[in-house]
């Protein structure tokens, strides 16, 4: 997928959004910015801006025997996109 097709959908739009209001985020915090985004889709588009290394992890949480992890975009892309 290319990097015009990824950032131009509307949803991760939103969720790109989020972080430049917003530092750092978890998908539960995500989720909760983002109600009306089905859970199922949120999670879907994470992945595609993490797997594109627009997003990057930067730290884990650990609840309950699960790992919950910390996004925060990456700047080389966010550099990119605003020229």
């Amino acid at each position: 997928m290319e990097l015009a097709e990824i950032v131009m959908n509307p949803a991760r739009q939103r969720i790109f959004q989020y972080f430049l209001l917003h530092e750092t985020g978890t998908d539960k915090e995500i989720r909760k910015a983002l109600p009306d985004i089905p859970i199922a889709s949120l999670y879907r588009h994470i992945k595609i801006l993490a797997d594109s290394s627009i997003l990057m992890v930067v730290g884990e949480n650990r609840i309950r025997g699960t790992v919950e992890s910390v996004y925060q975009l990456n700047e080389v892309y966010v550099r990119t996109l605003w020229r």
